[in-house]
């Protein structure tokens, strides 16, 4: 009886022991979990954070292409609104090149009735052989029956002188002129009339 209780004496401080060492591995197991826990969190912590990091140069960069997008909008914009006042400027140009064409045209046109009006005052100012004509009583028209020139008209009879709008130019008594002549021009297009006899000589331009 007194062996088994020095029995349980001894045992006691071994059980007690064993109970602390487990209590002890228990407990350095949980810390061990904690701190796995914990280096298990802080590295998915950090990763986040890598994560967030990455995300945010994304974002900045991101946002970096669309402030280089609006100013490429932006200088097209202004491109398109340059391109506008060009092609205004152009239409303009355009219609001031269809009425310089058409004063052109026209001042073609003018000066093509100069030239006509000159080519005819040129053959009034050619000089004529001094020929004589004599005319009969009634109209002689220019050129059909009378050559553009200038005369001189000499009779006893009544000239009368039309212009091309058919108007009374001059109308000359020969018989109550001293010299019983008188000197006219005449072109094409306009006539004389005669009252009597008139002989029209040619009259010699001089140099």
């Amino acid at each position: 009886m007194r062996s088994n209780k020095s029995f349980y004496l001894t045992m006691i401080p071994i059980i007690i022991s064993v109970i602390i060492g487990v209590i002890l591995l228990a407990f350095h197991n949980r810390i061990g979990l904690n701190s796995k826990a914990a280096l298990i969190a802080a590295g998915e912590r950090s990763d986040m954070n890598s994560q967030i990091s990455e995300l945010n140069s994304e974002k900045e960069e991101l946002q970096a292409q669309i402030s280089e997008y609006d100013t490429v909008i932006d200088e097209n914009r202004t491109l398109m609104t340059e391109v506008d006042s060009l092609t205004e400027q152009l239409n303009s140009y355009n219609s001031d090149i269809e009425n310089a064409s058409q004063l052109n045209s026209d001042l073609k046109s003018q000066l093509s009735e100069k030239q006509t009006y000159s080519d005819n005052l040129s053959s009034v100012a050619q000089k004529t052989d001094g020929s004589s004509t004599t005319l009969s009583e009634g109209e002689h028209k220019c050129p059909a029956d009378i050559d553009s020139g200038r005369y001189r008209a000499e009779g006893s009879g009544r000239l009368l002188v039309y212009d091309i709008a058919n108007n009374v130019a001059a109308s000359i008594n020969l018989s109550t002129i001293d010299s019983h002549s008188y000197e006219f021009e005449i072109n094409s297009g306009e006539k004389i009339k005669t009252d009597g006899s008139v002989t029209l000589t040619a009259v010699l331009e001089e140099d």
